[in-house]
């Protein structure tokens, strides 16, 4: 099978790109700024996606992971390059016999939902702030303009961690945590489960290119067995071996995601607990590999 891989030169697309390749995947990696040199089952594609002419490769799936955060740019530039490179390897797409499109949205598109446990049909109408309606509309554009011959997976992913994560709540949590900052919690005693190991996310995009069904679905993805903010919270401070310095705020209500669906598309998730041990267990293996031994 060969995947074309937009963004591939991001946290996430570095991760997935080399997971599909272990995986006898064929990967060809749509990359902008990065200088990677073509690799075993990866090929670079050095070119930025509004001045992509055509899919240079006959491929079975696009994976469509390039994406502007509000780190990158704001407001409405952010909105637009979002919609625009989105609608453009797209239009690109239909020349090409495609099986399957995955997307990679976001949980943010749930920024209005009110409501203790979120469920996919609950969002009705678009969001309101720059990112999160671009990635709504995106979502719009990939139902609208793809055929009904193509498996369009639409996943809404939440904070994605791993080793270098970082613009995520928990990526941030960690850093200030490691740099002797006070840790503000404005909703304690909440549940959580809004996070994902971008290993969990790769293997679950392996079992969407291996699934030959035509499916057309939009899920979210997260972890199981939510725990509460500050539980998470005081977790971090002990694995990274520091002093708990906490501000507890308002308790304000927030949501948990119902993973529900996706389980029926055979996602497995991992607990909240399991998720950040990964994450920071593979933060101090890193140091540790990174200092200079005697």
């Amino acid at each position: 099978m060969k995947v074309l891989v937009t963004g591939a030169g991001g946290f996430v697309g570095r991760n997935l790109i080399k997971f599909l390749s272990k995986n006898n995947i064929y990967v060809y990696a749509l990359i902008n700024k990065s200088n990677g040199e073509n690799k075993k089952k990866i090929f670079y594609i050095k070119k930025n996606i509004n001045k992509l002419k055509k899919i240079p490769h006959k491929i079975d799936c696009l994976i469509h992971l390039a994406v502007k955060n509000p780190e990158d740019t704001s407001g409405p530039r952010l909105f637009k390059e979002n919609i625009e490179i989105t609608r453009k390897i797209l239009e690109l797409s239909k020349g090409i016999k495609l099986k399957k499109i995955i997307f990679l949205s976001s949980i943010a598109v749930y920024e209005n939902i009110k409501g203790s446990v979120i469920k996919e049909n609950m969002l009705k109408k678009s969001p309101d702030s720059y990112y999160s309606k671009s990635k709504f509309m995106c979502e719009e554009m990939i139902r609208n303009i793809i055929g009904k011959n193509i498996s369009t997976w639409i996943l809404r992913a939440p904070s994605i961690i791993g080793n270098k994560s970082r613009f995520n709540a928990i990526s941030d949590i960690k850093q200030n945590i490691l740099d002797g900052k006070q840790i503000k919690i404005n909703n304690p005693n909440y549940k959580y489960n809004r996070i994902l190991h971008v290993e969990t996310l790769n293997k679950f995009i392996l079992k969407i290119l291996k699934n030959k069904k035509k499916i057309n679905t939009t899920i979210h993805i997260g972890s199981s067995y939510p725990l509460k903010f500050k539980n998470i919270i005081l977790l971090m401070f002990k694995k990274l071996n520091k002093k708990p310095h906490i501000n507890l705020l308002a308790n304000n209500k927030k949501f948990v995601l119902n993973l529900s669906k996706a389980k029926k598309y055979k996602f497995k998730p991992m607990s909240v607990k399991k998720t950040l041990l990964k994450y920071l267990n593979g933060w101090f293996w890193l140091c540790f590999i990174n200092q200079p031994h005697s």
